[in-house]
């Protein structure tokens, strides 16, 4: 069985999160290190892109305050609305995903992170993505949990949240992901309507897989957070 740990207020910034049969304790959610910044960004619950633009754009803002920008010219096919960004436990990678039913996730070299990125902004090339074994629909977030494995939080009819598992860890080229359903996230409110599955992020040192739920109609204003920790192992 699962329950919400917490309830809150919706936050100004949702971080992405991460799962499987696991359970729960609200925590405090501090970033270090480079922070990334994917445009087009959500703004009061639309996502907002220009016409016929043919980049998109992330910023790096480092501890130290500085920023730097990034434009990552579109490939064919390439649709201009990213929802996440996910760093690989190498920080050498950036995994991040479109909206909309896909069977792809893009992998860039982490901006900064990665000696093959310019050192103060320019431009930021995809490299190998990850082809998935089936496809996805509306996923708002992933997260590593080891190396080769990730967790995505989809914002389908299920509110599914998927594992995404790796035949070795990225290394910029090309690879297939297998795609498995971990569980769906419970829906539980006092509001009728249409939740919004909103994000996932996983902690390593303590086992413990956050997602999270915008609940319906005028309850918006609350996220649930619902924690996980494996059941064995």
């Amino acid at each position: 069985t699962t329950r919400a740990a917490h309830t809150s207020a919706k936050p100004a910034h949702r971080a992405p999160d991460i799962s499987s049969c696991w359970i729960a304790t609200p925590m405090v959610n501090c970033s270090t290190g480079v922070r990334y910044w994917i445009s087009p960004t959500t703004d009061s619950g639309s996502r907002r892109a220009a016409a016929e633009n043919s980049s998109s754009g992330i910023a790096v803002t480092t501890p130290a305050g500085k920023r730097y920008e990034y434009v990552h010219p579109l490939d064919s096919g390439e649709m201009l609305n990213n929802s996440f960004a996910a760093v690989s436990p190498d920080a050498q990678w950036l995994v991040s995903g479109e909206w909309g039913t896909r069977d792809r996730l893009q992998v860039f070299p982490a901006p900064l992170l990665n000696p093959a990125t310019p050192r103060t902004g320019g431009t930021l090339r995809q490299a190998g993505q990850i082809t998935l074994d089936r496809t996805v629909d509306d996923v708002q977030g992933c997260d590593f949990t080891t190396a080769t494995s990730l967790v995505c939080v989809s914002d389908d009819a299920a509110k599914d949240v998927l594992e995404v598992d790796l035949p070795h860890p990225l290394d910029g080229t090309a690879v297939t992901g297998r795609v498995t359903t971990l569980l769906q996230l419970p829906r539980h409110s006092l509001c009728g309507g249409t939740f919004e599955a909103e994000g996932v992020d996983y902690d390593p040192a303590r086992r413990v897989l956050r997602a999270e739920i915008i609940q319906p109609g005028v309850c918006e204003v609350a996220t649930t957070v619902y924690s996980y920790r494996p059941t064995g192992g």
